[in-house]
């Protein structure tokens, strides 16, 4: 027994030899490359996750924008809470139809189980409560309506650079209500992005010569509707559809009505000229499927990110925007200050879409390296990890 505890004594380092260097290996030599590749592969895909709901936000929202100011401004249409009632009543029955397309879908398929997928990452299914109903839906649906409406009296007043420069103070007010409702703390850098940006906003629109000053205040109203939806419909816990088909369906109606009584009906609004141009009538279609799209882009870039990504996302396809808005609508003058108000304003919102891409990547990073840590020592020999 002793020669045979002796033996096992003289075969175990050589074992331990060959234990230590893989876990040293896997820790110190050729290993840390596949791993540092499995981190980055990652960390892109987790990057790419989160963009790709803003690159869809961004595209329909630019596209939004300058169709819209096409047919306020280019074709004077005065009826804005009857454009508002049309391009509600549009997305309304296009979203009801894409349901109802995809519940006959899953019945022929005899698969009652199936669903689509939910961008919200399978929160559970919202219980219509009374409170819920007054604390969520009410104001959300007020908040969406307001932002419809103020921004389409906003647009017909106030140059699009101008009405974009104001508009990126949306960020400031998302801000403020996430830390207030949903207690989300801020850094430094963002503080100071922040405060860059809302300097340019406020001196550009100091310098400029060519918009009413009430329009301001429509945009700064609607900047405030935008924030506070956002914040809601992040709290809501409804999906992407639901959110949709409730704030579409609710526009329509409320802007029905206050197209009715405020600009005369159906009978003084065919009137108006531009209904006889073939092309404002096709403008009017592409904006409303664009629409569309754009209901579904700023739901999902919310729910997938959050509502601060959707107004950074706002902030960054603001740019193309502005330039736009310098070149091809003729409501604007060009002044030195008010290019350099513009300017100090887009370079805070890139600042601050920087500062949130670190804070992304660095979570993303962290998580996926603890993950990689866990992954080893559950992979390392039981003998390795006794003696360690």
């Amino acid at each position: 027994m002793c020669s045979s505890s002796g033996a096992a004594g003289q075969r175990r380092p050589p074992v331990d030899e060959g234990l230590t260097p893989a876990s040293t290996q896997a820790t110190k030599g050729s290993p840390p490359a596949p791993q540092t590749r499995t981190t980055q592969v990652a960390l892109l895909h987790a990057v790419l996750q989160a963009l790709w709901p803003c690159a869809f936000y961004l595209t329909c929202s630019f596209a939004m924008n300058m169709f819209t100011k096409a047919l306020l401004t280019t074709f004077d249409w005065h009826a804005i809470y009857t454009l508002g009632a049309v391009q509600n009543a549009f997305t309304t029955l296009s979203v009801a139809a894409l349901t109802a397309f995809d519940a006959m879908r899953h019945r022929w398929q005899n698969d009652k189980a199936a669903a689509w997928a939910s961008p919200t990452g399978g929160l559970p299914r919202t219980t219509l409560t009374w409170r819920f109903i007054v604390r969520v839906v009410l104001p959300l649906v007020a908040l969406n309506v307001g932002n419809t409406v103020l921004g389409f009296a906003a647009m017909r007043i106030v140059n699009m650079p101008m009405y974009l420069v104001l508009r990126r103070l949306t960020t400031l007010k998302v801000l403020l209500l996430e830390w207030l409702v949903l207690r989300k703390p801020l850094s430094k850098s963002i503080r100071v992005a922040l405060l860059v940006s809302t300097f340019g906003s406020l001196l550009a629109s100091s310098t400029d010569v060519t918009s009413a000053q009430w329009g301001y205040v429509l945009v700064l109203l609607q900047n405030v509707c935008s924030a506070g939806s956002l914040t809601f419909s992040k709290e809501s816990g409804l999906d992407s559809r639901q959110l949709v088909l409730l704030n579409s369906s609710a526009g329509a109606v409320i802007c029905g009505a206050l197209a009715w009584l405020l600009e005369g009906g159906p009978d003084v609004v065919l009137r108006h000229p531009a209904l006889q141009d073939p092309a404002f009538l096709a403008l009017a279609l592409l904006m409303c499927c664009t629409c569309v799209l754009y209901q579904f882009a700023i739901m999902i870039c919310t729910l997938r990110n959050s509502a601060l990504a959707t107004s950074v996302t706002g902030n960054v396809k603001d740019l193309l925007s502005t330039v736009c808005g310098f070149v091809y609508f003729h409501d604007v003058q060009v002044r030195a200050a008010n290019v350099a108000g513009v300017a100090v304003s887009l370079l805070g919102a890139y600042t601050f879409s920087y500062v949130k891409y670190q804070a992304l990547a660095r979570d993303a990073a962290s998580e996926h390296s603890t993950r990689d840590r866990h992954e080893l020592r559950a992979a390392a020999p039981v003998g390795h990890i006794k003696q360690s």
